[in-house]
């Protein structure tokens, strides 16, 4: 009787030890296939990032080297140096150059991040490497909006009040005082920004993701409203300029108008191709960000990318509808040009000279 009773212990216990044993692997399984499955997860989103990051490179690389030549050009031209208008204009390409510059160092710290770093997917971070990530870059997003309203406010003093603006106008004094004025925003922007950061970690890193919701709300609007009031501007110039071109016979002032006419044109086809790419990245990012699904959040957020070729859209406008910046670029072009050519002929003589130098000893 004892043999059974200890036969019947043994057969339950063995039973019991296998049931707790599957029920462990079953559960360990269960955790091994959701691990793998968010490590999946987090890989395709990673590789769908990715392509967006290394996309930004090379369009920050030909954005800021084109402003760049823009700006040299306009500031080379002893002519266009002394015009306002075209003084605010290298002030708007040199801040598509910081922006180009600021999209190069995001997309370097993504990808840098993203091959070594712990989570590998390049995006999960928080709010103050994000603002430090980004500084740069949003920097001259705000240069660019302040600049375009600086040029349309200077053309609205120019062209309402001509008396005053050869009268009383100091030039100098003037577009240094707004330029500086423009950075002080651009710059206090940022710090308010800054201010509202908190150390969470966020998933993606964007515009919208830094700050606190009414910092970024006001942020928004503000930009926003800057565009749409220096469009009226250029919108009420243009009309201007019109109906007074209808009432003036003299050739000489017909032209001083179509000049005007042309620059103004120029400044409202990139001010509304500038606020069209802000606009729509600004819907894209919300988008990104109200998904629940992140590969479908990701997913949005790679088409922001497009906000990178506002800079490109405003040199290939001011190229191709202002004569005296197509000049000013094709003139510095071919400047640098003879000055290789010219430093090569003189290698070229140097290397010849020491040639024969060294024949006539031999």
């Amino acid at each position: 009787m004892p043999i059974r009773m200890c036969s019947r212990y043994s057969v339950w216990r063995s039973i019991w030890h296998i049931v707790v044993i599957e029920a462990s692997n079953s559960h360990h399984r269960d955790k091994t296939m959701a691990d793998g499955e968010s490590n999946a997860i987090a890989e395709q989103a990673f590789q769908l990032r990715k392509w967006a990051i290394w996309l930004k490179l090379p369009i920050g690389a030909v954005n800021a080297c084109l402003n760049l030549i823009g700006t040299l050009a306009l500031a080379w031209n002893r002519k266009l140096r002394s015009n306002n208008t075209f003084i605010f204009i290298a002030y708007s390409s040199a801040s598509f150059v910081v922006t180009g510059v600021g999209a190069i160092v995001d997309s370097t710290i993504s990808l840098s991040d993203g091959m070594s770093g712990p989570n590998r997917t390049g995006f999960v971070l928080t709010e103050l490497s994000c603002f430090q990530q980004r500084f740069v870059r949003e920097l001259g997003s705000y240069m660019a909006t302040t600049g375009y309203l600086l040029t349309a406010v200077d053309r609205f003093v120019a062209v309402f009040t001509p008396h005053f603006y050869r009268q009383h106008y100091n030039k100098l004094a003037t577009t240094v005082g707004l330029i500086t004025l423009a950075m002080l925003f651009s710059v206090g922007m940022l710090s308010v920004r800054y201010l509202t950061l908190v150390d969470e970690t966020i998933v993606q890193c964007s515009v919208i993701s830094q700050g606190s919701d009414v910092t970024l709300k006001f942020e928004i609007s503000l930009v926003l409203s800057l565009h749409a009031v220096t469009l009226l501007f250029c919108i009420s110039l243009m009309l201007r300029i019109h109906y007074s071109r209808m009432n003036r016979v003299q050739s000489g002032m017909e032209m001083r108008h179509r000049k005007r006419r042309r620059i103004l044109t120029t400044l409202c086809i990139s001010c509304a191709s500038y606020t069209a790419t802000l606009v729509t990245g600004t819907v894209l990012e919300e988008i990104s960000l109200a998904q629940s699904d992140l590969i479908t959040g990701i997913f949005y957020g790679n088409f922001v990318v497009l906000v990178d070729f506002s800079g490109l859209i405003s040199f290939c406008v001011f190229y191709t509808t202002s004569a005296e910046y197509r000049l000013s670029v094709k003139r510095l072009i071919r400047k640098c040009f003879n000055l290789c050519g010219h430093q090569q002929h003189s290698n070229n003589q140097i290397s010849i000279t020491v040639v024969g130098s060294s024949l006539a000893k031999d």
